[in-house]
């Protein structure tokens, strides 16, 4: 992945870096020691201009098109612990300019409280973008809630 975010940021593309833990992970409390392996390995060697160009993505693998979303307390964890620690690994005006997405099967009934946590950027949607309704839907969830805060 690493090589990959280097290529992308060095032709002027905006990656999307995605990073996340397994239902087994989650359940041995491992999921910090799992991101934060992701994040440094992904990010090893890029300075901070590049990596805020960068979008990271909150993908529980355990809920891509699974129909599983994580808890709001779950989802504000993870994003809390990715903000801090961008921040400690480079510093806070970068971690501030980093977007955190969730990604973790949204959809029209879980978009409205994901998007009022604080920390929560927006969204990469999946199979919700193949129904044009509830993607539209999302999407004005998401602008309204997110710009509001």
């Amino acid at each position: 992945m690493n090589k990959k975010l280097e290529a992308a940021l060095r032709n002027e593309l905006a990656p999307i870096f995605c990073v996340g833990e397994t239902a087994d992970e989650r359940e041995r409390r491992e999921m910090e020691t799992v991101l934060e392996r992701q994040i440094k390995r992904g990010l090893a060697g890029l300075h901070h201009k590049d990596v805020e160009h960068l979008v990271v993505a909150y993908e529980p693998i355990w809920a891509i098109g699974t129909g599983k979303t994580a808890t709001a307390d779950q989802i504000a964890e993870a994003h809390h612990f990715l903000r801090n620690l961008l921040e400690k690994l480079y510093d806070a005006p970068t971690a501030v300019q980093v977007r955190i997405l969730y990604g973790g099967s949204v959809a029209v009934e879980s978009a409205g409280l994901i998007a009022e946590l604080n920390g929560v950027d927006g969204f990469l949607v999946g199979g919700a973008s193949l129904t044009a309704g509830d993607f539209a839907e999302i999407v004005r969830t998401a602008e309204l809630k997110i710009r509001k805060r």
